[in-house]
């Protein structure tokens, strides 16, 4: 497939390669082997415990995020519209196998590049062993801080907090599917005062709630009001 227009500049959005120069690009595409696809929506783009062999970058289109626990009790979706990358984390290390589900919500142009060409090729750019190193401590550091901060004493704090820990971006479109005596036992919580909580939560217009879903439209809103 040929290069998406304007790729350059949609390359520099994603985190990997900002810093990279239009000469860096140019002899790196011509080194690495770049597996453009085009999905239309509907399609599955990685499945959860599935084997991460390489990055996927997406560089247009919008697209759907998908966690569930290993029961499943609940499941989480979080909808992009913006350059992404997939499996970041998974690469290397003790669990190489993608922590989520993605799926395509519209027409999806993605590149996809091999762990031998990122290990062999991309890690002797120093801007991008920078990038790289510096976005695992990201991850690293955020889980770590997010396991010493005070546990919420108000129960729509600790709703907010339940959804932050498990979310890959704390803004945009969330939808939980849970039913309410499992979320209240994830609250350490009664039956009535979770339904109470989601009531008052969706007079104030932060979320909308029904039988087994609760969709959070903004949860950056959601956080600040909370």
């Amino acid at each position: 497939m040929p290069v998406p227009q304007n790729f350059y500049r949609r390359l520099l959005q994603l985190p990997l390669f900002q810093g990279f120069s239009e000469a860096d690009y140019l002899e790196m595409a011509a080194k690495v082997r770049l597996n453009f696809q085009t999905l239309q929506a509907g399609k599955t783009i990685i499945r959860q415990g599935s084997p991460c062999k390489s990055y996927i970058f997406i560089v247009g289109g919008d697209f759907c995020v998908t966690h569930h626990n290993d029961s499943p009790i609940y499941m989480l979706h979080e909808w992009f519209s913006m350059p992404a990358l997939l499996g970041a984390e998974n690469l290397y290390g003790l669990r190489q196998r993608y922590a989520y589900s993605a799926t395509t919500k519209s027409v999806v142009t993605l590149f996809e590049v091999s762990k031998d060409m990122v290990f062999n090729v991309l890690m002797n750019y120093e801007v991008f062993r920078m990038n790289y190193m510096n976005l695992l401590s990201y991850y690293s550091q955020t889980r770590r801080d997010k396991l010493w901060l005070s546990h919420p004493s108000l129960l729509q704090e600790r709703f907010a907090a339940f959804l932050s820990y498990r979310c890959l971006r704390p803004a945009g479109h969330k939808r939980l599917h849970i039913r309410q005596t499992s979320l209240a036992a994830e609250l350490l919580a009664t039956l009535r005062n979770v339904s109470l909580m989601l009531q008052n939560l969706e007079e104030r217009q932060l979320l909308h709630h029904g039988r087994g879903f609760i969709d959070v439209p903004r949860f950056e809103k959601l956080v600040q009001e909370v």
